[in-house]
């Protein structure tokens, strides 16, 4: 009967192999892939990052508006097309021909 290899888990995977997989996706992300995740994900990541951003901003100027400021006009001229676009973005990314 043969024996094990003790580099092979009960699973089939080789911690080795597990490890140089995990290196050359650390390799591959960068400083910025770390951040917004892999490169299949890091679009919707930073859309949805920039979304998060101009909700708090839109936000934060309607409470706190400052002098001579017309929140509606930020909405209607900044925010909600933004918003749109990244909405818009979204669903065409997730929906393939």
């Amino acid at each position: 009967m043969a024996q094990p290899d003790p580099n092979v888990r009960e699973g089939g995977s080789n911690p080795l192999s597990d490890a140089l997989q995990g290196k050359k996706m650390e390799l591959e992300s960068g400083v910025l892939g770390k951040f917004f995740g892999a490169p299949e994900n890091a679009p919707l990541n930073i859309a949805g990052l920039v979304a998060l951003l101009m909700l708090i901003a839109s936000v934060g100027f309607t409470i706190w508006p400052p002098k001579d400021f017309q929140a509606m006009e930020f909405w209607k001229q900044t925010t909600i097309p933004i918003l749109t676009l990244i909405l818009g973005y979204i669903i065409g990314k997730s929906h393939k021909v």
